[in-house]
């Protein structure tokens, strides 16, 4: 049986109304920044000296690191280092990263891992 073409139409654009609201509400929601890691921006190098030590001890490791809203470490800890030299250089690397800041979304944890041997 074949409907009238009116009533499809009217069919259509009920459909049509109640749903679009909902997918512009799903677009905005991934918008959010909060959504994704924050961006590395910059980071400061290490001193000559610490670098060239680094690849002599082939620094190796994972730092375990906290970026504020504004983009900031505000924590890190050596989560595995090839040595505790190692590690200590790396945590300065990461006190010298900057993100691209992310308001309203809280502090971000991650991990970062490293390998300075070359």
């Amino acid at each position: 049986m074949i409907k009238r073409p009116f009533t499809i139409i009217c069919s259509f654009l009920i459909l049509a109304s109640v749903y679009s609201p909902l997918l512009a509400a799903a677009a905005k929601h991934n918008e959010s920044p909060c959504g994704t890691p924050p961006a590395l921006v910059s980071k400061a190098p290490l001193p000559k000296e610490e670098q060239e030590r680094a690849k002599e001890i082939r620094a190796q490791g994972t730092i375990a690191i906290e970026i504020s809203e504004e983009g900031d470490v505000i924590g890190g800890h050596v989560v595995r280092a090839s040595s505790n030299e190692a590690g200590k250089i790396l945590i300065d690397l990461v006190k010298g990263m900057k993100f691209k800041s992310r308001p309203g979304c809280g502090t971000f944890k991650t991990t970062v891992n490293f390998s300075l041997a070359e």
